[in-house]
This record gives C-alpha cells, sequence and structure tokens, in this order.
C-alpha cells in the first residue's frame, strides 16, 4: 500500500516538473498566453505524471509540432489577425477546446481502467491537429480558398473556407497522430485498420470545423471598415454587429465540437469494420 502510494506521488511530482516546464517554455516562447499556460499545465500533468509514454507522446507531437507550424510564416499570417477571433498566441479557451476531449478521456481511462479508450484519445487529438494544420498550411498557401458545403469561393482567411493544401495538411496531421501511437495501437485488435481508421477521423473532424465555421459559427461586421470578422471588438475598439451564425457559437465551441467528432468518426468506423 505504501509503496503504491510513494509511486503514486512520484508519477505526480514528475507531471508536475514536466507540465510546469512545458507551461513556462510556451509562454516564454510566445506560443501561449499566460491563460494558456495555465490550462497546459492542468492538461500536462494527470497526462505526463500518469500516463506514461502511451498517453505523452500523441499530445507531445500535437502540441511541439503545431507550435513550430504556427511559428512557420508568422509575418504572412499577421494580415489575418483582424479576421481571426484568436490571435496566434492560444489562450486557455483554445487549448482546452483542442486538449480537453482528450484530457478526459485520459483521465476517464486512468479511473475507469478501460485501455480501449485509448484510441478514441488519439482520434481527439487528430482531429485538432488536423485541424489546426489545415488552418496553418491553408492561410500560407496563396490558394483561393472555397467554402463548404457548397464550395463558393471565399476571401482568405473567412470562416469555413477550405484549400487543397489545408486538406492535405488535415489529412497528414491526422496520419501523423495515428503514427505516434501506432506502437499502443498496435495491441488493439485490427490494428492496421485502427492506424488509418484514426487518422480518418482526425481528417473527418477537421471538416467539421470547417461545415460548422461556415454554418453555425457567430459572424460579425465592422460598423467602420465593413469588414466581415470573428471578432467583438474591430478598428481601434469600435463594436462589431453580429451579421450570422449563433453568438455562443464562436472559435472556441467550433474547434471543441470538431474535436469532439473526431472519437464520434473513429466509433462508427471501428463498427463498420467489426460488422
Amino acid at each position: 500500500m505504501g509503496g503504491n502510494m510513494a509511486g503514486a506521488y512520484s508519477h505526480l511530482a514528475l507531471g508536475v516538473l514536466l507540465g510546469g516546464l512545458v507551461a513556462v517554455l510556451s509562454h516564454r516562447l510566445r506560443t501561449l498566453t499566460a491563460g494558456g499556460a495555465m490550462a497546459m499545465f492542468a492538461l500536462a500533468v494527470p497526462i505526463f505524471g500518469f500516463g506514461g509514454w502511451k498517453w505523452t507522446l500523441p499530445i507531445a507531437v500535437f502540441f511541439i509540432l503545431s507550435s513550430l507550424l504556427s511559428r512557420l510564416g508568422r509575418s504572412a499570417k499577421a494580415r489575418y489577425d483582424s479576421v481571426f477571433e484568436k490571435g496566434s498566441r492560444r489562450d486557455g479557451g483554445q487549448v482546452l477546446a483542442n486538449g480537453g476531449v482528450a484530457g478526459a478521456l485520459m483521465v476517464l481511462s486512468l479511473v475507469s481502467g478501460w485501455p480501449s479508450l485509448y484510441p478514441y484519445y488519439c482520434a481527439a487529438l487528430a482531429s485538432a491537429t488536423a485541424d489546426t494544420w489545415a488552418t496553418e498550411v491553408g492561410t500560407l498557401s496563396g490558394q483561393r480558398p472555397r467554402r463548404i458545403p457548397c464550395f463558393r469561393p471565399v476571401p482568405a482567411g473567412a470562416s469555413g473556407g477550405v484549400t487543397l493544401a489545408g486538406l492535405l495538411s488535415a489529412l497528414a496531421g491526422g496520419m501523423t497522430i495515428a503514427l505516434s501511437g501506432w506502437v499502443f495501437l498496435r495491441a488493439e485488435s485490427g490494428a492496421s485498420q485502427l492506424l488509418y481508421l484514426v487518422g480518418l477521423s482526425g481528417f473527418l473532424g477537421s471538416l467539421v470545423d470547417s461545415l460548422l465555421g461556415a454554418t453555425l459559427q457567430v459572424q460579425y461586421r465592422c460598423p467602420a471598415c465593413g469588414v466581415v470578422t470573428e471578432r467583438r471588438v474591430h478598428c481601434g475598439g469600435r463594436r462589431t454587429a453580429p451579421v450570422s451564425g449563433f453568438r455562443w457559437m464562436n472559435n472556441d465551441a467550433v474547434n471543441f465540437l470538431a474535436t469532439l467528432s473526431g472519437p464520434g468518426f473513429l466509433h462508427l468506423g471501428m463498427i463498420w469494420m467489426r460488422g
């Protein structure tokens, strides 16, 4: 009993140390705001402390590669700051919207002892990665985006717009997370199919993000310059007026629902695979 408690405390201490290190470095490198660093710490402690490499590797791959990608062409992406709701530094809401589902699945698996939740954890992170990579690469591609589901051309940076480069990057992001968990997914039945299902689920999750962004996400119009934006405040503090979507369906809500859809698509795929 005493040995188990000592082991648990040592794992927790390691999680606090590694989580704190990641949060501080992320804030210093300006990839996370102070609130984003605190949210990252809250997610990292249980995952790093109790999950081991099995649970740590996929979220580490998502965070490290996505952070590096967000720094690529930062000056070129700055022109979209007046359109996107959030800037290049992720805040607490963004961290939880992208990693909250995965963190909840890890804790549920830890408490319940259900190892079968691991593929769903990977699918949630695959969705977050696919969406992040699609946005980061799509905005740099120079391609004219088209809004799904009608595929009508829209201005660069518009919610729900997709490009070929972005779609390919989304697929690459989903498969990257699937590969990061491949050693542990291999223990599941039908491992080769499961690898592709996790990656495809991430890709489909990114399409859900685009669809919600195009149809339900709130959009505002600036009274001063007339631009349609995700921001509530524009042009030196001017309040914008809503023109479409639901007020509660902001960028964080869209990201959360898209990330939640990844495990849902995986579950449907597993039913199909076993049926």
